[in-house]
C-alpha cells in the first residue's frame, strides 16, 4: 500500500486488510537524503523501520488502527508527516439456516444471518430465498467480504414423499348411536391421529367412533412420518332410523320354519317383550339381556294350545325414545 506524501502537506489514507492476509507492505514515495519514522498500531514492523517501504505483520484483532510516517530530511529541513488508518477485518463464514428434509411440493425457506455481501445460488442477494422443493436439492451461499477471500457453504435438502392415508370401510350414511371402529390400513412406522368434527378421538392404528348426533359429520385421519403429513376427510350423514316388524302368526311345529315368535327391528337399543294368553296371564317374557331368541310356544317347557295370544313390547331406540307396541298374533300347529 502506497501512502500519499507531497512536500510538507500531510494526507489521510484508509486501507482495509484481512486478518488472514498475512504480512503486507506500507510505503511512501522515496526521497533521497530522508529517513522515515513509522508509528504503527495494530501490527509489528518486520523490516528495516526507517525505510520508506516497510513490511508489517498485522494483529488478528479486527478494528481501526491509526498509523503515521514522518519524513525527516538529513540536512535538518522541516519534516512532514503522513497519517493513515488501517481497517483490519475478519473473514466472514457463510452460513445457511433452514430445513434439511422436507416434504415433496412444499415451500422451503432458507436464510442467513449475514446482512450484506451474500450471493445465493442463482444470484439473489437477499437475506432469504424461497422455492418449492420437488426433488433433492443442494443450494450454495457465497459470503463476499472483500478483501478477505469469499467463503462458500452448501446446504443439502432431502425431499421425501408424504405418507399415504388409508381408512377401513366407512358408509356415508349411519344410524344415530352407531359405534364404529375405524382402522388405518397403510404402511407402518407413522403416527396416526383421528378426529370427529375437529374433536380428537384418539391416536394409533384404530379409533372408536360413536355417532350420537343427527346431521352431517366429518371423520378425519391425519398421518405423519415426522416430516410429511397427509390428511383424509370422510363425510358421513347420521340420521335416526327406527323400524319394528312384529309377525301376526308363527308355527312352532319343529319343522325349522317360523318356529319362534320373534320381532325384528332397526335402531333398537333396549326392549322388554311379554306374551299373554287369552286370560291375560303372562306365558313368556324376555329382553335384550336375556339371550333369548323369542318365544318357542311353550310354557314351563310344555307346548301351549293353539289360538290367539297377545304381546306387549316396550322398545327404546338408539336416540332414547320409548315406543310401546301391543297387539295379537296366532299360534298355529
Amino acid at each position: 500500500m502506497l501512502l500519499g506524501f507531497t512536500g510538507l502537506r500531510a494526507q489521510v489514507v484508509v486501507d482495509t486488510i484481512c486478518t488472514t492476509a498475512g504480512p503486507s507492505n506500507l510505503a511512501v514515495p522515496f526521497q533521497a537524503g530522508v529517513i522515515y519514522s513509522w508509528q504503527i498500531t495494530g501490527g509489528t514492523i518486520l523490516s528495516k523501520p526507517d525505510s520508506n517501504d516497510i513490511l508489517v505483520d498485522w494483529n488478528p484483532t479486527p478494528g481501526f488502527f491509526p498509523i503515521s510516517v514522518t519524513a525527516i530530511p538529513l540536512n535538518g529541513d522541516c519534516h512532514d508527516t503522513t497519517f493513515a488508518q488501517i481497517y483490519i477485518i475478519a473473514p466472514v463464514k457463510a452460513s445457511v439456516a433452514g430445513p434439511q428434509e422436507v416434504c415433496r411440493g412444499t415451500e422451503v425457506i432458507l436464510s442467513t444471518a449475514l446482512t450484506s455481501g451474500v450471493i445465493w445460488q442463482g444470484g439473489k442477494k437477499d437475506k432469504e430465498i424461497r422455492f418449492i422443493a420437488h426433488q433433492d436439492t443442494t443450494v450454495y451461499l457465497v459470503a463476499d467480504n472483500y478483501p478477505c477471500d469469499p467463503d462458500t457453504t452448501f446446504h443439502f435438502i432431502k425431499v421425501v414423499d408424504p405418507p399415504q392415508t388409508s381408512i377401513s370401510s366407512l358408509e356415508d350414511t349411519l344410524q344415530v348411536g352407531t359405534i364404529l371402529d375405524l382402522y388405518y390400513t397403510g404402511a407402518s412406522g407413522v403416527g396416526v391421529d383421528w378426529y370427529l368434527d375437529e374433536n380428537k378421538q384418539g391416536s394409533g392404528t384404530y379409533a372408536r367412533y360413536q355417532f350420537d348426533e343427527e346431521g352431517d359429520h366429518v371423520v378425519t385421519q391425519v398421518v405423519s412420518d415426522g416430516t410429511c403429513t397427509d390428511t383424509l376427510y370422510r363425510y358421513v350423514y347420521v340420521k335416526k332410523i327406527f323400524k319394528l316388524f312384529i309377525p301376526n302368526a308363527f308355527t312352532p311345529d319343529g319343522d325349522g320354519i317360523n318356529d319362534v315368535f320373534l320381532f325384528k327391528g332397526v335402531g333398537i337399543a333396549r326392549f322388554q317383550a311379554n306374551v299373554y294368553n287369552r286370560w291375560g296371564e303372562m306365558v313368556y317374557s324376555w329382553d335384550e339381556s336375556s339371550g333369548s331368541d323369542g318365544w318357542d310356544g311353550t310354557q314351563n317347557g310344555k307346548p301351549v294350545p293353539t289360538g290367539v295370544y297377545t304381546y306387549k313390547i316396550v322398545v327404546e331406540d338408539v336416540g332414547g325414545t320409548q315406543v310401546d307396541e301391543q297387539g295379537s298374533f296366532n299360534l298355529l300347529r
